[in-house]
């Protein structure tokens, strides 16, 4: 799910409330339910004012990885900071990026690049020591000289070269992977991508597709439904676990939020790389899927069997979103049309919306 400042405010709101609730609350409820409507920017912000000002006390927030949080610009008319100095405290994670940092400098700043090297050495001495690289043990040297030698050092390209690594079964495999190491996280979901056999990169693609602008989580068997495998757990055997993760629960996501930066872009990339898309592009292409799949139905399902097939309800939920997001739909205007005046395909998105 994107990440934005008014979900953020929204959580806020919800996670300081207390019973009963503030009047500002109630009141931000009665002014939109009745009308259909999420509340604007500025009922959020003096809400979470108001709520701020009653919370007994000191208040602590804790806001991790503000750089991945793609709207960061015109919400700040107010300094929360400011306003509650005497009872607000705030830490925040971010990476070194411009706006960021220009918004921020004002307030003590630790810089952890230095201390992210060392831990970064430290994972790896480990892998190599005890962990996933242990059978080449004997050649430390060698891979920390290759894995430590890179200007940044980041866990996450660590990790996906000691992945790559790890699967080597002879020392003369292990010196050509070390020869060939990709030098950047960039190049390293190239790498992880180029690898996808040809008769698998449309699922692949419609996979990550899905993970990286779904609104909402999905599970493996919705993903499965999705792309018409016939199980579940050939999901990874396709897509490998680099640029995905299924938790023991079946929930499937990204395995990092760089994952995503590689793969949406933001204009078209051409013949960049046939995984990379942009947001819009990206949506129109999930549109027509999902309306396709409604239109597919050729019969009027009961509610009970309707429900039973997971990326249909997902279809028939958000489909829509995907259309609003999707930009210019004229190609596709046909196909929403259709949605409204086949009544199989109108019956069955009502029975399940």
């Amino acid at each position: 799910m994107t990440w934005s400042v008014q979900n953020l405010v929204r959580s806020l709101i919800r996670q300081l409330s207390r019973k009963p609730l503030a009047q500002s609350i109630s009141k931000m409820w009665e002014s939109n339910s009745g009308r259909g409507r999420q509340p604007g920017w500025k009922e959020l912000r003096d809400t979470l004012d108001d709520v701020l000002s009653t919370t007994p006390g000191e208040t602590f927030l804790v806001l991790d990885a503000l750089d991945e949080c793609p709207e960061r610009s015109g919400r700040n008319e107010k300094d929360l900071s400011e306003r509650h100095k005497n009872k607000l405290h705030i830490l925040a994670t971010s990476r070194t990026e411009q706006d960021i940092r220009e918004t921020l400098e004002r307030f003590p700043t630790v810089d952890l690049e230095a201390k992210l090297a060392e831990d970064v050495e430290t994972f790896v001495r480990t892998e190599i020591s005890n962990g996933r690289l242990l059978k080449f043990r004997h050649m430390q040297n060698r891979i920390l000289d290759h894995l430590l030698g890179t200007r940044e050092r980041r866990f996450r390209w660590a990790d996906l070269q000691i992945t790559r690594l790890a699967d080597s079964t002879t020392d003369k495999q292990i010196k050509d992977a070390l020869q060939t190491i990709p030098a950047t996280l960039v190049e390293t979901y190239r790498e992880v991508l180029d690898r996808i056999e040809e008769k698998d990169i449309n699922i692949a693609r419609e996979i990550l597709l899905l993970l990286c602008l779904a609104p909402v989580p999905l599970d493996i068997q919705t993903i499965a439904d999705a792309v018409s495998l016939l199980s579940p757990d050939l999901i990874v055997k396709i897509c490998t676990t680099a640029p995905v993760i299924i938790s023991e629960d079946g929930a499937i996501r990204l395995a990092h939020f760089s994952v995503k930066e590689y793969l949406v872009v933001s204009k078209d990339v051409g013949n960049d790389h046939r995984f990379r898309f942009t947001e819009p592009k990206g949506h129109h292409d999930l549109a027509i899927k999902t309306i396709d799949h409604l239109l597919s139905q050729n019969e009027v399902l009961t509610e009970k069997v309707a429900m039973s097939q997971s990326f249909l309800v997902y279809a028939a939920k958000h489909w829509d979103t995907h259309v609003a997001a999707a930009g210019d739909v004229l190609d596709i205007q046909g196909k929403v049309d259709r949605l409204f005046t086949e009544p199989t395909a109108y019956f069955n998105w009502l029975c399940i919306a």
